[in-house]
């Protein structure tokens, strides 16, 4: 029940306000992605396709998101970060139970704070570190300088095994 509460929790957030109704309107800045307290691994499953992020839930701190289409083998990977240009070409690095892959994602501008981008980009299930997640306890997204520890609890573990046998191509 909890993952259920915690997905709608996290996609309610892209719906609820974030300023008080008097409040000037601003464009909010982009989210933060150093440690935060109560970060976790969501999983939300669907017919036709699943997604595993890893945010605070009831905010749109979003660490990383991971879609797929159900039984494709591959996967979206994507992220946000604040103060950068669009670019065909962002390099970022996933690590995982010793185990590291390297990949290239676009960032397209989108509207959440001054500058801010949508880095995307596509993998394989199989990709090392995306396999090695599933027993690590933890995955590392690296670019830019910037390096985010993303802890796996053992209550989450269950979900993150769910979200790679949805997305294994068969």
């Amino acid at each position: 029940m909890r993952p259920i509460i915690l997905a709608a929790a996290l996609a309610a957030a892209a719906c609820a306000p974030e300023r008080a109704p008097d409040a000037p309107q601003t464009a909010p800045e982009a989210p933060d992605h150093s440690f935060r307290e109560g970060r976790v691994w969501v999983l939300d499953m669907r017919e036709t396709d699943a997604r595993l992020a890893y945010g605070t839930p009831q905010t749109d701190d979003v660490a990383i998101m991971m879609r797929c289409a159900i039984n494709s083998g591959e996967l979206e990977l994507s992220f946000t970060r604040g103060n950068a240009a669009p670019a065909d070409a962002w390099p970022f690095t996933l690590r995982a139970g010793g185990v590291s892959e390297n990949y290239v994602g676009e960032a397209t501008q989108i509207e959440l704070g001054e500058n801010a981008v949508s880095i995307t980009a596509r993998a394989p299930v199989t990709s090392a570190p995306l396999q090695a997640l599933r027993d690590a306890p933890t995955l590392t997204l690296e670019e830019q300088g910037r390096s985010v520890e993303m802890p796996v609890t053992p209550e989450q573990r269950g979900d993150i095994d769910r979200f790679f046998a949805a997305c294994r191509e068969r």
